[in-house]
């Protein structure tokens, strides 16, 4: 309860008025969050939509729904639809059973709460962005419910089972811990969106340099070319087997790899390109995906890399067709930088962030507590 404030009346003027007092009188004459309910029917629905087990009530409900979601046989439905008994079970009755109980419920709530904090506070309020998510699940679970009740021509609806995954979302809605989390990740967009600035400036330099040192060299293989005419560019050659290079698959020639003597002939390294003939179906390994030939290739693969995945192959593809200690300098800076610092730059933001956000909770708190100190005084 509130301290009932009593305003004094001095001759001479008005007394001096407190840092405290001035924060109080700005508390009692800001507009309230929700208006205040005033009619026996909004009384009801406040008290039950502001009850602590009300909110419990719904949660159990999110959770018992996200069951019966989970244990949802598509073949049992679909044989269950078209009439054939034979594969109709239980689990399929009661799932669909407990689905319409619990979007009965949901549509209470959402009418409770309408009524309760007004159409205005219900979407435009404190809690606005959950509760049109769960208006929105609402109304496309009852548009699924009954489809010939829509004012369009008959089509298969069953796309909006889409929606079926927002429900889970609603419980970070009901968790207070949840709730600072996402609310962290929300204040964190703009730092974030530097660091990612950062991190695409970071793959754009690595990308260009990678093309200025690498361009070409994914293309270089180990040629028999014994029965082939330079001059007349006529007759056939072929590619070094794997076997020869086991456990290596299509090994590249150029820089500390040599092609070898294998079954006495001796190949050589030429820059071959795509030939389907010959059996060189990509000019770069994983089919085609790691190579720095272009801008577009070479930002993909400096990505892939950063991911950890394949980045020791792609190193030792460049060491073969280029050069040993300048191929393991630049992947190794590459992933340091793109994988190791820009990942911690995030993840200290969001930490610093989160850690800001619990700071500014509890001085709430502190402040709460205070005033409602001063209230029972």
């Amino acid at each position: 309860m509130s301290a009932v404030r009593v305003k004094k009346i001095m001759v001479g003027g008005a007394p001096p008025v407190s840092e405290d007092d001035a924060k109080a009188a700005e508390e009692d004459t800001a507009e309230p969050v929700y208006p205040p309910p005033t009619s026996p029917a909004r009384r009801f629905c406040w008290d039950i939509a502001t009850h602590p087990k009300f909110d419990a009530l719904i949660l159990f409900a999110i959770m018992l729904n996200c069951f019966f979601m989970a244990i949802e046989d598509p073949v049992t439905e679909k044989d269950a639809d078209d009439g054939n008994i034979l594969y109709f079970d239980m689990s399929y009755a009661a799932a669909s059973a407990v689905g319409f109980t619990l979007l009965i419920v949901f549509t209470i709530e959402s009418y409770i709460k309408i009524i309760a904090f007004t159409p205005w506070g219900y979407f435009w309020g404190p809690d606005a962005s959950w509760n049109r998510l769960d208006f929105l699940t609402v109304f496309v679970g009852w548009m699924e419910e009954y489809p010939d009740f829509l004012p369009i021509p008959a089509m298969n609806l069953s796309f909006l089972r889409i929606f079926r995954v927002f429900r889970p979302l609603r419980t970070l809605g009901k968790v207070e811990g949840m709730k600072a989390l996402i609310g962290t990740m929300m204040v964190c967009v703009d730092p974030l969106t530097d660091v990612l600035n950062l991190t695409i400036f970071v793959f754009f330099v690595f990308s260009v340099l990678g093309m200025e040192l690498f361009q070409g060299q994914g293309s270089q293989r180990c040629l028999d070319v014994s029965n082939w005419d330079e001059a007349t560019q006529t007759g056939t050659w072929s590619v070094l087997p794997d076997d020869a290079t086991f456990p290596i698959e299509e090994r590249r020639c150029g820089g500390d790899f040599t092609c070898p003597e294998y079954e006495g002939v001796q190949y050589e390294c030429y820059n071959v390109g795509r030939n389907p003939e010959a059996g060189i179906l990509k000019q770069n390994q994983a089919d085609g995906i790691i190579g720095y030939d272009n801008l577009g290739q070479a930002m993909l693969t400096v990505f892939v890399f950063c991911t950890l995945e394949g980045w020791v192959d792609g190193m030792y593809q460049y060491q073969d067709s280029f050069q040993w200690a300048v191929s393991a300098l630049y992947h190794t800076f590459m992933v340091l930088l793109g994988t190791f610092f820009c990942m911690n730059l995030a993840l200290a933001v969001i930490a610093d962030t989160f850690e800001g956000e619990n700071e500014s909770a509890d001085e709430e708190l502190v402040k709460e507590e205070e005033e409602e100190a001063k209230a029972s005084e």
